[in-house]
């Protein structure tokens, strides 16, 4: 019983240094901090996902992306949140990439026109099996 009374305190240590590590990584990226960007093309972002997944997940989840190409739309969903959409291969295509704007900023979306070629930047946030899609988006 002695030997469990003297270790518990040392592995409760580890345990919550182990959080806080955890915890420091999940919040340290930010879609607008100083560090590079994963510079790729909504056709290849979206490419990358319909592929794998896991593999693109590994690749951009909650990395910063700076995302460029032709825009399909600008448009809000069901919750009011408000986005751009990439086309991914043609302009026919009921696929694509879709980047939601940060904070709702109605200021970014009124210089933005469909069908212009632009380059938006946020953080990558997963696959839908319809859409690859990236969140806290700014205009570049």
């Amino acid at each position: 019983m002695k030997n469990i009374s003297s270790i518990l305190p040392l592995f409760l240590i580890a345990v919550l240094m182990g959080c806080g590590e955890r915890n420091k990584k999940s919040n340290s990226s930010s879609a607008h901090d100083d560090s590079p960007a994963i510079i790729t093309s909504a056709k290849n972002y979206y490419t990358k996902y319909k592929s794998n997944t896991i593999s693109a997940d590994e690749m951009f989840l909650d990395n910063k992306i700076l995302l460029s190409g032709v825009v399909d739309k600008v448009d809000k969903n069901e919750d009011g949140d408000i986005y751009v959409s990439f086309y991914a291969d043609d302009e026919n295509s009921w696929t694509g990439v879709i980047c939601f704007i940060k904070n709702n900023d109605k200021n970014i979306i009124k210089q933005i026109t469909n069908g212009m070629n632009i380059q938006m930047q946020g953080l990558g946030n997963g696959y839908n099996s319809t859409f690859a899609l990236i969140k806290d988006c700014v205009l570049k």
